[in-house]
């Protein structure tokens, strides 16, 4: 089943909401409960598809064992309870339409991508336009590939039935984090 939708307007939207649930619990300066400490939040998105570095001249940020490398160095001394990862989309295809010639190999990279977040520990997953390539039902199993909750606030399919949660709450350094 394809999916179409209005695409600037959608993607602006989508990212405002998304880094918005992110960052609403730090629109005043955060009440610690007694014990409670600190959040760290780990973000990336616009990987399209890309698992090794792509070559880019302009924000080269390496590959996914680079990735990995950061996430255990910066969460060493974190409590696993401490912290999330998040991705805000555009991660698993590198266009907007596959090319036939190229498909399995885009649905391949995917895969190997929604995997490697599972042992990354990928907590939430909010999907951008070149997301839904290969269709929702294919962007429904790479959620269950990886471990992520998927949230979109306003997507809906042909059948007006949201695709995603709208919204998920995670605990992490003894608070209460709405994503």
């Amino acid at each position: 089943m394809k999916f179409s939708f209005p695409k600037p307007v959608f993607i602006f939207i989508t990212r405002t909401v998304f880094y918005s649930l992110i960052l609403s619990s730090c629109s005043s300066p955060p009440q610690l409960a007694a014990g409670a400490g600190k959040i760290a939040v780990f973000y990336q998105a616009n990987r399209q598809g890309e698992i090794e570095p792509c070559g880019c001249q302009v924000h080269q940020l390496g590959g996914f064992n680079r990735l990995a490398v950061f996430l255990a160095e910066s969460r060493k001394g974190l409590g696993a309870k401490s912290q999330l990862f998040v991705d805000a989309g555009d991660t698993f295809f590198s266009v907007l339409t596959l090319n036939a010639q190229r498909k399995e190999q885009e649905k391949l990279r995917a895969g190997v991508l929604a995997d490697s977040f599972r042992i990354l520990k990928l907590d939430a997953f909010g999907p951008g336009e070149r997301d839904f390539a290969e269709g929702i039902d294919f962007l429904k199993g790479l959620e269950q590939r990886s471990g992520a909750v998927f949230v979109s606030s306003n997507l809906k399919d042909a059948k007006g039935q949201k695709v995603f949660q709208r919204s998920h709450l995670f605990t992490a350094g003894g608070q209460t984090v709405g994503v």
